[in-house]
């Protein structure tokens, strides 16, 4: 049987097609801040784990469940999930544990942008350049930020329609062009109005401004949510904090003989800078109809 690593996938083929686990998944593009803990609190939201092992110096790891549709699951809801500044990959593992972990897409296909409005959120940076392909990595600041492709021709996409464009929005035209200097593509400016080019969505940001209230933790900040519409799911959760930094656990609690929805929940972030502005963003957001009510956990809650 051959090998092969090829656009962030690992293969394992012979004549039948490549042999894979029912119940064991691989996780690429895990978050540097992510512990083994965390992606087991995650993880364990889909199914029964027999065992999560995270390889933390090399960004992924490998998660196996105690029954196939749970794994199959877990693949659906996750592969694609924002994680703070990385998008996870996750897929069936090979049955050969021989084969090589999925190689990383190339540094000079990381996109360089500027002139960004300072309010604008990773999530908003996520709705601007996901229409061009899949962001495997992206981090922003104070107006600049950086986009990393899984393709170069993603990249290429990207530039070709939102450089030199001004959002409705916007106040200022984005310069978009590879991170990388010496990059050997050259492009010029897009003067176009960006509501003219078809290829481009316009995508509004979140604003919502919150009080902070206080913390309850030295290590770890409480973040309390309230008006969860019924069916709103912990996985939701994860999906709308996860873009602000690192979740240590996601609670919705529940009503004991029910087992339905009280309305409300926990996250636990470990960052007390990352879980203020998941505040500031997500207080008043309207999930499934219901605008949620999102602060930090006080002494008496």
């Amino acid at each position: 049987m051959s090998e092969s690593c090829q656009d962030g996938n690992c293969h394992g083929n012979n004549e039948f097609g490549p042999e894979e686990s029912p119940t064991k998944l691989i996780v690429n593009y895990i978050p540097e801040v992510m512990t083994q803990d965390m992606m087991f609190s995650l993880f364990s939201t889909m199914g029964k784990l027999e065992s999560c092992k995270l390889i933390a110096n090399r960004g992924y790891g490998f998660v196996e469940y105690t029954r196939p549709e749970d794994a199959v699951k877990a693949r659906k809801a996750f592969n694609g999930l924002l994680m703070q500044n990385k998008t996870l990959k996750v897929s069936h593992a090979l049955l050969n544990p021989e084969a090589k972990p999925p190689s990383k897409p190339e540094a000079d296909w990381n996109l360089y942008i500027c002139n960004l409005p300072n309010e604008l959120t990773l999530q908003d940076l996520h709705g601007l350049f996901a229409q061009f392909g899949k962001i495997v990595n992206s981090r922003i600041a104070a107006g600049i930020a950086f986009v990393l492709y899984e393709h170069q021709y993603e990249a290429e996409r990207a530039i070709q329609n939102i450089n030199g464009t001004t959002p409705p929005g916007f106040l200022h035209p984005l310069t978009v062009k590879y991170a990388n200097k010496s990059n050997p593509n050259k492009h010029k400016n897009n003067n176009n109005n960006f509501s003219k080019n078809p290829l481009v969505r316009p995508y509004h940001w979140i604003n919502h401004m919150s009080g902070m209230g206080d913390h309850n933790s030295p290590s770890t900040w409480s973040i309390y949510i309230y008006n969860i519409a019924p069916e709103v799911e912990e996985l939701t959760l994860w999906q709308l904090f996860g873009p602000y930094g690192a979740i240590v656990s996601v609670k919705i609690i529940k009503d004991h003989q029910t087992n339905k929805s009280k309305g409300f929940g926990f996250v636990t972030m470990r960052n007390y800078d990352q879980a203020a502005m998941a505040i500031q963003a997500l207080n008043g957001y309207v999930v499934h109809g219901q605008p949620l009510s999102v602060s930090f956990k006080t002494q008496k809650r």
